[in-house]
C-alpha cells in the first residue's frame, strides 16, 4: 500500500497521535529527546526527509554525500564553529545557515523546537537545513539535499 493511501485511511489517528506528540515536546527530558520527539511529530506531518534523518541531529553528525564528487561527509553540528569533515580527517568551515521559508517543513520544526524552549536545538537546526561546501571538490550544496 503507498504511504500517502495509508496516511489518508488512517487521517483521524494520525493526527491525534501528531497532536499528542507536539504536546509533549515542552516536556522533553533534554535535547535528544526533543529531537526524537520531533522526528516522531515529522513522522505524522509527512515531513519529507527529516522523517528518517533528524535523529543525526540529536547524534550531533549528518552524514551527506557531495553530489558532484560524491565524496562521502560528515557535517559536524557540536562544534563552537560547524564544519564539514571528510573521510581523510580534513574539515573545511563551510557549513552556513538557512532561515526556511514560513510554511516550510524546516519553518515548523525550528517553531516547535522554539515553543518547546530549546533555542539550541533551533540554531542547529537552521544548520541542518544550510548549505555546505565540500571540501574535495568546493561543490555548493543544500545539506537536506545531500543526506545519506
Amino acid at each position: 500500500m503507498v504511504p500517502a493511501d495509508v496516511r489518508a485511511q488512517h487521517a483521524g489517528t494520525v493526527t491525534r497521535l501528531r497532536d499528542l506528540t507536539e504536546r509533549n515536546l515542552a516536556r522533553a527530558g533534554g535535547d535528544v529527546e526533543l529531537v526524537y520527539g520531533l522526528q516522531a511529530v515529522m513522522s505524522f506531518e509527512d515531513g519529507g526527509v527529516w522523517r528518517r534523518q533528524l535523529s543525526h541531529v540529536a547524534d550531533g553528525e549528518l552524514p551527506v554525500e557531495c553530489p558532484h564528487c560524491r565524496r562521502f561527509l560528515v557535517v559536524d553540528l557540536e562544534g563552537a564553529e560547524l564544519v564539514l569533515a571528510d573521510g581523510d580527517g580534513s574539515t573545511r568551515p563551510s557549513v552556513q545557515p538557512l532561515e526556511p521559508d514560513e510554511g516550510a517543513v524546516g519553518a515548523r520544526m525550528i517553531a516547535l523546537c522554539r515553543q518547546a524552549g530549546r533555542p539550541g536545538v533551533a540554531a542547529r537546526l537552521r544548520y541542518a537545513l544550510g548549505t555546505a561546501s565540500c571540501p574535495a571538490c568546493g561543490t555548493a550544496f543544500l545539506v537536506p539535499d545531500a543526506l545519506t
